[in-house]
């Protein structure tokens, strides 16, 4: 690639002096520029061959429009091989440009793609009882109460019965036939009739369209990007990325897919949810053995909850580009980065970011190409 970047419209000669260290020892994939100098180049399956990363994940923090998105999405653009792999898990519905440079299809779930709830639950019990709460969580707006989840245990082991042919439909017929809790009492029979009611919702209802009814779903192709904009109810788009997550982990671990990205964007709305945070947990923990690099976007740190906090902390590379003072406490805490980058991180221009990479800290301008403007322009509808 020429490293013909675009002039920075600000210098980093202004940021308090950081110790830092040598440039990742690799040349592909220039990222920017250093504040000490020389051409930041980075490529996370590289190094973490070269034994310099632990881990490919990546966590991307930053403030609306200080260039998180366009990071991510010539990341990808420069990282990508004929044969890389490809997921990006799009809430906003901004990353069609990206889709074509990347020759990755494009799913939107208001076309009436329906995802498979139970795509990657295999023959554990315990994943398809989380599945079936996750449901009623979307559902009904709540969990389950200790009749209600004695319930839905019935119908997991009754559905474990022949774990390959669980579908939607499959699911209330179960609980239609009565199955369930044949001896159940008057409360119990109104129980399930109240879940009848609430699961044919997803059938013909005002969710119909979202899930696949009789196992014919979607397939997730080895570059697709999922455009989540028709999801309006932040719990039913917590559940579907935890299914697309869940499918995604079954393609790696029977290997049907390359190396390469799953991207999270706007993870912050996904991560209070404990079903995505499940997911996202595994794909984690799974993602060196896979030869997959997770990148994990979101604002800050004081969007998650404890569990997702937890969840992140454990993330070896972290790109950090502006946050609010306010934030900052909490950030390098959370973090374990010193009050000194953090009154850096309350001073970075558009595109700059602070790169933590295990114990190397970089700060790094990061530059467009000519030709990528068209990717990352987001404001472009608002100047019509």
């Amino acid at each position: 690639m020429e490293l013909s970047f675009q002039d920075s419209t600000r210098t980093l000669g202004r940021l308090p002096l950081l110790a830092s260290s040598p440039l990742p020892p690799t040349r592909l994939r220039p990222v920017g520029v250093s504040r000490l100098g020389g051409v930041f180049c980075f490529d996370p399956f590289e190094l973490y061959q070269a034994g310099y990363l632990t881990s490919p994940n990546m966590l991307v923090l930053g403030e609306i429009g200080r260039g998180k998105s366009a990071f991510v999405k010539t990341l990808l653009v420069r990282e990508a091989t004929p044969t890389t792999s490809i997921l990006i898990l799009d809430p906003k519905g901004e990353y069609a440009p990206a889709a074509t440079s990347l020759g990755a299809k494009q799913l939107g779930l208001a076309d009436g793609a329906g995802l498979d709830p139970f795509a990657g639950v295999g023959t554990s019990q315990r994943v398809l009882a989380g599945v079936l709460v996750g449901i009623f969580v979307v559902l009904y707006g709540r969990s389950p109460l200790p009749l209600e989840y004695q319930l839905l245990q019935e119908i997991t082991a009754q559905l474990m019965v022949d774990p390959g042919t669980i579908t939607l439909a499959h699911l209330v017929d179960l609980v239609d036939r009565g199955s369930v809790g044949a001896h159940a009492d008057r409360e119990e029979g109104r129980l399930r009739r109240e879940l009848r009611a609430q699961f044919t919702r997803l059938i013909d209802g005002d969710l119909a369209g979202v899930f696949a009814v009789d196992g014919q779903s979607v397939a997730l192709r080895e570059r697709v990007v999922v455009d989540l904009r028709s999801l309006v109810d932040p719990r039913l788009t917590a559940f579907a990325i935890s299914c697309l997550l869940r499918a995604r982990i079954a393609q790696f671990a029977k290997s049907e897919l390359s190396p390469g990205f799953v991207v999270i964007d706007e993870a912050w709305s996904v991560l209070q949810h404990a079903d995505a945070v499940r997911e996202m947990r595994g794909l984690f923990k799974l993602a060196r053995s896979y030869g997959a690099s997770v990148i994990a976007v979101t604002h800050r740190i004081s969007d998650l909850d404890a569990g997702a906090a937890e969840l992140v902390k454990d993330v070896e590379t972290r790109v950090i580009f502006r946050q609010a003072r306010e934030e900052v406490t909490q950030l390098t805490a959370t973090l374990g980065l010193s009050p000194m980058v953090g009154e850096t991180l309350a001073t970075l221009a558009r595109g700059e970011a602070l790169w933590s990479i295990g114990t190397h800290q970089f700060l790094v301008s990061h530059r467009l190409l000519a030709e990528e403007f068209g990717l990352v322009d987001t404001d472009k509808a608002m100047r019509g």
